[in-house]
Order: structure tokens, then sequence, then C-alpha cells
């Protein structure tokens, strides 16, 4: 057997004749031998991990009162779980979650009861996501491919094999002993994954391989195979206690079946007056291990995030593993579809991913959700948002790492603090004030790189900086191109803005210091606007804010451009 194949060998060690094999693996130790082990080049041990902690960036509040100050003294507003969206490795996220100022707060709310992770399925490519520039215009393409996350793997399946390993020794450790994860995979990886999981969890874990099956897979008959049309998705439990609640589907013919009841353990059917059977019609059946749900293709929940599941998909796993108040987790939340389910169920949540696109995504759709919700709740409703603070030494070594591996040049664009510029029109008129959003560019002349290149072949495309500007160059062929103007007005680039109307006002209580912002402050988000896939259009004035008393107020602005990059202005002034 060649080196090839030794990254995707199994290997089944010899039991120990003495080993009680009715013991209960859920609890089993790092350190004893399983069962059945997957087996890698370079596979270490599970060990503790460096961490870091967690900086808290801001605050998204919607809100029904009238003033923050108002918020910020309300006792809701500093003793009742606030849902949390974190930007970061997750493998450091979740470090810091078990042993850094937030574990006490996930222990206070009954720990994390369903973990959904839906991670790169060891495809070979990276996947870009569409963003989209501006206003609806129909004489100007407005659309770009921007790299979303990265699923190649230089080193083999070895290196996504460590990956996985790691993070799923974490995630046993932050579940709640009557929790349970839930792992999205495909054919590529599923049978490694399953061992994998075998080996963390204990056999004994392992509840189910649901099988997702969508019909409307678009098939490829350039391909000498059946398409592959299924998902996987492995459901272990922490212990016996994990939660489980029946899901049912609707049939697609109604049957008619006679009333049966059990009685002491044996199948009764009762009789009517006449003393026939009782028949009824049932509508639904109980739901299997096979769901069939299609995929989302061009469907209105999309956000322009690849990859993204359907929100039916997350239901029927969040019910099934949770009750309402429950905690749910997602350490690779993508565009938030899971975050979205909880918050409309009533659970509790934590998103996490490294992409800056993907938590702005998140943001916003989160914003989204809870505006939608505010007009029925009179409770104070809204997220974090935090990012990992990585230890010094870990930041220089990734620095190190990426910079040798070429990662700085991959798809990703970045303002740095200096480039972007802003400008606001302050409107005060007695106690109330609003703010105008009136300018927004570039404060750097130097063209950035490509965001997406040529491919060397007719109809690719690139975009670039030119003179301040956004261009999208096609590639027409025999040496011609053509020039498109993305970045037609300044606003085209403003993708969201917010307001803290009194920023800096906030007295922390216990556990508010989770890493404020180097100022000393948290950007407290109560008005913000924004565009979504299917609303293109953007407020650029707030409406007046009213004050509760006279004084001296500081006022903060953050302006986040197509790119997910922030600029953040403060601003002071007087009301009388």
């Amino acid at each position: 057997m060649g080196p090839e194949s030794s990254d995707k060998e199994i290997h089944q060690r010899p039991l120990d004749p003495k080993a009680n094999l009715s013991k209960n693996l859920l609890n089993t130790p790092s350190s004893v031998a399983p069962e059945v082990e997957l087996l890698w080049r370079g596979k270490k041990r599970h060990e503790n991990q460096q961490i870091g902690d967690l900086r808290m960036l801001e605050r998204v509040r919607i809100i029904p009162y009238s003033s923050i100050g108002t918020l910020r003294r309300s006792k809701s507003a500093q003793d009742v779980w606030s849902n949390k969206l974190i930007r970061g490795d997750n493998k450091l996220v979740m470090s810091s979650l078990l042993t850094g100022q937030m574990h006490r707060e996930i222990e206070d709310v009954g720990g994390i009861k369903l973990i959904y992770i839906d991670p790169p399925f060891l495809v070979g490519s990276d996947y870009k996501m569409t963003l989209l520039v501006g206003e609806d215009n129909p004489d100007r393409p407005n659309i770009i491919q921007e790299f979303a996350y990265k699923d190649s793997w230089e080193a083999g399946p070895s290196a996504y094999l460590d990956m996985m390993y790691e993070r799923l020794w974490l995630i046993k450790e932050l579940l709640a002993d009557d929790g349970s994860v839930w792992v999205h995979c495909d054919w590529k990886a599923n049978f490694m994954l399953r061992a994998i999981l075998d080996e963390v969890f204990g056999s004994t874990a392992f509840r189910n391989e649901i099988v997702w099956y969508y019909t409307n897979k678009i098939p490829d008959t350039r391909k000498r195979q059946y398409t592959n049309a299924t998902d996987t998705i492995f459901y272990y439990c922490k212990s016996d206690k994990s939660i489980f609640n029946w899901q049912f589907e609707k049939r697609e013919k109604p049957i008619r079946v006679s009333r049966m009841k059990k009685v002491e353990g044996k199948k009764i059917y009762p009789k009517g007056p006449d003393g026939k059977c009782v028949y009824v019609t049932r509508e639904e059946r109980t739901a299997d291990n096979v769901w069939k749900f299609p995929l989302l293709h061009a469907h209105p929940e999309m956000w322009g995030y690849p990859t993204q599941k359907p929100i039916q998909l997350l239901e029927r796993i969040i019910l099934t593993g949770t009750n309402e108040g429950d905690l749910v987790a997602d350490f690779f939340c993508g565009s938030g579809t899971s975050l979205e389910v909880a918050q409309r169920l009533g659970r509790k949540w934590i998103g996490c991913d490294l992409g800056k696109i993907a938590v702005h995504v998140c943001r916003k759709r989160m914003v989204k959700v809870l505006n939608e919700e505010t007009g029925v709740s009179e409770k104070v409703v809204g997220f974090d948002l935090l990012e990992a603070d990585e230890p010094e030494d870990l930041k220089l070594k990734k620095a190190a790492n990426a910079f040798l591996s070429n990662d700085f040049h991959r798809g990703e664009y970045n303002l740095t603090k200096n480039v972007a510029y802003f400008n606001v029109d302050i409107s005060i008129n007695a106690l109330t004030v609003a703010v105008a959003l009136t300018d927004f560019g570039l404060s750097s002349s130097e063209t950035i790189k490509e965001v997406f290149e040529f491919k060397g072949k007719t109809g690719s495309s690139k975009v670039i900086l030119d003179n301040g500007q956004l261009v999208k160059i096609v590639n027409k062929g025999n040496g011609c191109e053509q020039r498109c103007l993305l970045t037609q007005k300044w606003s085209d680039w403003i993708d969201y803005w917010a307001v803290d109307f009194e920023y800096g006002a906030a007295q922390f209580q216990t556990g508010d210091h989770l890493g404020i912002t180097p100022n000393g402050s948290i950007f407290y988000s109560v008005w913000h606007s924004f565009r979504t896939p299917k609303n293109r259009s953007i407020d650029l004035s707030s409406p007046a804010w009213e004050y509760e008393d006279p004084g001296n107020y500081k006022i903060a602005v953050k302006v986040i451009d197509i790119f997910g990059n922030e600029t953040f202005q403060v601003f002071e002034i007087e009301v009388r």
C-alpha cells in the first residue's frame, strides 16, 4: 500500500479481552484507545489548546424605547441572555467559550443543547459569494464574485481531518450533558467523519445517519454516472438524556386507517357503537431519516452565500434536538440560516465564522429578522458582535504562515483604517438629533488588487479600483475588453450603516468588560439601514432621535462597504 492511500486507511485496533464492552463509551477519556479509530498521516491526540479571549465590537439592539439611556439602565438589558455573533477561528472561539469569561454565562442558561455544523466538504476548491453593488439598475452590471471560504487542502485529506478532529473534540466538551451534535457533510468525507465521530463521542452516541434528498438537483449529463442528490447529516448525542422531539411531515396523499391504541403494551383496535372498527384519516406521517427538502437555487431565502442551506432543513434539526429557550450553536455559520431559525423558534444562539463577509451577512440577516419581530414583542431583543482576540504569539505565527502560503494574495479585498472616509450632516433641533450620510470614498488613490481575475476565456472578468471607483472589465475575446462602471455614485459603496446616539454612555456591569473596544466604549447599534438581496435601497438619513436631557453627547457612526469593511467615526454634539 503506497503513501497516497495511507491518508484514507481505516485501522481497527485489537480489543483488550479484559475490557468491559458494555461500558458506556460516551464519557471515554481521550487517553483511552477507542474501539475503532481512523488514522491518517500526522494525526495528533487531542490536547488543551492555547486560547485567547473574545473582544466585544458591537451591541445590536432592536428596541421599543425612545432613548438608549433607558435601554442601558434597563434591568432586562443587563440580566437577560444576549445572543452572540463571533468572528474568528472557531477553534480559538470554542476554546475561549470553554474556559473564558463567557463560560459562566453559557452555564447559567443551561449550556449548549445543540450544535449544528456545516463545515467544508473536502471538495478541493474555493467558493465565491455573489456581492451586489448599489441599487438595481438594468443599464449596468452590479454583481461581483468575491472569495467566501476555502475548501482546498494542499496537504491532502490529512489537513482536513486534523481540522475536523480538533474541532469535534471541542464540540463534545462544549455540549451540555443533554445536548446533541449534527454534522453536515457529503459523500466525499462522510465515511471519514463517521469514524472520527465514533472515536470522539463513542459508538453508542450515534443516533442517526440522516439523508437529505433534494429532488431539484440539476443533473450533469456530461458524466457517465448518476447525479449525487443527497447530503449526509450525522446525529450524535452527548448522553442518553439528550433531547429528542418527534417530527412529522405532510403525506403526499392522506390515508385512512383503523384507530389503534396500546393497553398494557398490547395493540387494541376500539370499535364504534355499531361494532365496527373506527377509521381515521391521517394527513401526516412520522418523519424518518430521509428528508426531502429542495435546494434553494434562486429561492427568495438566498443571501448570495455559496452552499446556503434551506430554512426547512434547519427547522427540522432544531425542533428535534431542542426545546424553546434552549441554546443552539453553529461554529461554521456561513450566512446564518441556523441563527435565523433559532431566533424564529424562540431559541438562544451563538454563531461563529472566520469570514468577514459571512459575519456581515449574518449581522444584516439577523437585524432583518429582529426588525420583523419587534412589532409583536415588548422585550429588549438583539445580539452582541464579538471577535476572537488571539494571543500575540499565535497572531505572529499565523501571519507568517499566511505570507508563506500566499494567502495574502487570495481573493479578499481589504480596506485599511485610513483608506476609506465618509461625511455626515448632523441636524440638531432642541432635544432631537438626526444624522444624514452625505459622502463616502477611498482616501487612497492606489489601485487595489483584482477581486475577480481573468480565467483566460472569453466572458471572464475582473474588478479593479480605478480613480476611487470599482470597474468591471469583461474579456470579449480577440484582445477586446468591455469596461463597466459599478460604483456610479458614492452611495453605491454603502451596504450598511449604523448610529449610536449616546456613544460611551454605558455603565459597564459584571461581564461587560468582555474585551471593550480600545477607547473603552461599546458601539450600540440602535439605528441602522442596509441593503438586502431583495431590497437594494438604503436610507441615507436617520429618523430624529430624542434625548432625555440636554447636555453634551457623542454620536458614533459606523459605515460598512460592499466588501464588509468598516469605517468608524465619533462626533461630539451639544443639545439644549
